[in-house]
């Protein structure tokens, strides 16, 4: 087994929660633009809000994403523990800093 790992699995899943919790995030903001527009269309006509149908779509999707990219970044941190445990060799400062990326993509959620 190689000497690394944990360290570069650590990056690769550090790498996709990154990924997976951008496109959750402009799911869910084009979501939230499409409901904006049909709440300020019901208002400017006066008629009853109904459910929009794509921005629903758009929300879970999204949420799944989110949910999905969440468990990459526990097992990237997990890995990047067991890499310490182990002494693997390498800059652990870029699996940290794209889990730090994360965390602040997943605080404009």
């Amino acid at each position: 087994m190689n000497k690394r790992t944990f360290f570069l699995t650590s990056i690769v899943l550090a790498f996709v929660a990154l990924v997976l919790h951008s496109i959750a995030r402009e799911k869910i903001m084009h979501g939230s633009h499409l409901k904006a527009v049909r709440l300020q269309a019901v208002g400017n006509d006066q008629t009853n809000f109904s459910t929009d149908t794509e921005a629903e779509r758009l929300f879970r999707n999204g949420r799944t994403l989110n949910r999905i990219g969440f468990a990459s970044t526990i097992k990237s941190a997990a890995c990047v523990f067991v890499a310490i445990a182990r002494r693997e060799t390498g800059p652990y400062s870029v699996p940290l800093l794209l889990l730090v990326l994360d965390l602040g993509t997943q605080m404009h959620l």
